[in-house]
């Protein structure tokens, strides 16, 4: 597990965790051996709660939390998931670059709208389906 390059927990019924691979550590800025048992160096404040969720439903619980890394803010979407014995596993993937695919393609689409409601010239876009997705006023005049 510490080979991994995402962080990867166990927790206990108490939901305590108990270990933590390396990338943990890193995040935390702690050894993992200093990490278990220790009630303040959670990855984030709400991930006991979304443990708890997780163990009292029986059901994986997930969430995307903002977490500082090495100064740098990133996204990660927590999962913690239930055991046979009543313990928790848990890990968290760094989804930051997907955050920032959907901020930039929100941005390209909203310059694309600018541009279409902009020009006097008639213009529609097709999707793939052959089916009118969009268009602009003089379209419409048209």
């Amino acid at each position: 597990l510490n080979t991994l390059n995402f962080p990867v927990w166990r927790r206990n019924k108490n939901l305590q965790i108990t270990y933590c691979n390396m990338a943990y550590g890193e995040i935390v800025e702690e050894s993992p051996d200093k990490i278990a048992g220790a009630q303040n160096l959670e990855l984030h404040k709400q991930s006991r709660a979304l443990a708890e969720a997780a163990l009292n439903t029986k059901t994986k619980q997930y969430e995307r939390h903002h977490v500082i890394v090495s100064g740098a803010r990133k996204l990660y979407e927590i999962s913690e998931i239930p055991t046979e014995d009543d313990e928790m596993v848990g890990m968290g993937h760094d989804i930051t670059e997907i955050e920032s695919m959907r901020e930039q393609l929100g941005h390209h689409a909203n310059a694309q709208s600018d541009l279409l409601e902009s020009s006097r010239n008639a213009m529609a876009i097709y999707g793939k389906d052959a089916r009118l997705s969009s268009f602009n006023i003089a379209f419409v005049r048209l």
